[in-house]
């Protein structure tokens, strides 16, 4: 099998050789790889279409978090590519691979790539941007901006940031259309969810599947810090009393002021207005 490895040597609190680690695995099997490591600093899509077009791979695997397969997954999508995905979890919380059942074990995952099977997975493009798990306005997205000033990486760094956001309550008066629904409301945050689960293991959308055609709108109306961190530790889903749960295929929503927003672990800044639409089926993944 022709593998071609898409690394970010940026993901993950450990600075891991993991060109050297996958050749070291591969050692005496009879695959062809390919490697390319990714630049933080410049634009890597052309280089990596380049790749993809001359060294022709039987599947492309993301080596990398949730930042790093949503791009991956995004630019198969955008270039019409039919090359299954596959997934290395080396992220600091790769709340995607967990989803999927992607083993947090990197010789399980390296078995997965070439024995998993390569399935549909739905896409969801947010304010123009492809989301293949959680794209949030408001608290959590306030907690990554914090996360992304803060030197240290992992899941240390993510409680640092949290902690910094004991006591912060900021409510957002929300317009919500959603599949011709009209809704008003007041959240700490709302969620575009793919998914059931963020990568610190919180429970937000326990309907939420990433290939049934549709996406979750999650309305988040209160959280106890005490719960949140209680909800990490446990697994457990998040009070049902405190949040509102709507299934749709396309949403609007429009926000008094700009607010912190955030695409697949990915702050990108204030917004104050979030467009959805769900794209079924856009990419094959390989998984258990």
């Amino acid at each position: 099998m022709r593998l071609l490895f898409i690394i970010n040597p940026a993901s993950g609190a450990n600075n891991k050789n993991w060109e050297s680690i996958v050749r070291d695995w591969f050692g005496g099997k009879e695959h062809v790889l390919a490697f390319h490591t990714i630049d933080t600093s410049t634009d890597n899509e052309p280089a990596i279409l380049q790749q993809i077009k001359d060294f022709a791979p039987e599947r492309i695997v993301a080596a990398g978090g949730d930042g790093t397969i949503k791009m991956m997954a995004g630019l198969l999508k955008q270039e019409h590519i039919t090359t299954p995905l596959a997934i290395l979890p080396t992220g600091s919380a790769n709340g995607m691979a967990t989803e999927l059942g992607i083993p947090s074990n990197i010789n399980d995952a390296l078995e997965l790539v070439v024995s998993g099977d390569a399935r549909p997975l739905d896409l969801v493009c947010v304010n123009g941007e492809w989301c293949i798990h959680l794209s949030d306005m408001g608290w959590n997205a306030t907690i990554l901006r914090h996360f992304e000033q803060i030197p240290q990486r992992g899941m240390l760094g993510y409680a640092r940031a949290l902690f910094k956001m004991i006591g912060t309550r900021i409510y957002m008066p929300l317009t919500i259309r959603a599949d011709g629904r009209l809704l008003q409301r007041k959240a700490l945050m709302i969620v575009v969810a793919n998914a059931a689960r963020y990568g610190t293991g919180a429970v937000i959308n326990p309907q939420g599947k990433p290939d049934d055609g549709l996406f979750e709108l999650v309305i988040v109306r209160r959280m106890a810090f005490r719960e949140l961190i209680s909800m990490m530790i446990t697994r457990k889903p998040f009070d049902p009393s405190a949040i509102e749960i709507i299934s749709c295929r396309n949403a609007k929503i429009e926000a008094k002021k700009a607010y912190p927003f955030q695409v697949d672990g990915e702050y990108l800044g204030k917004q104050k207005r979030i467009s959805a639409e769900i794209h079924p089926a856009s990419v094959m993944v390989v998984r258990p």
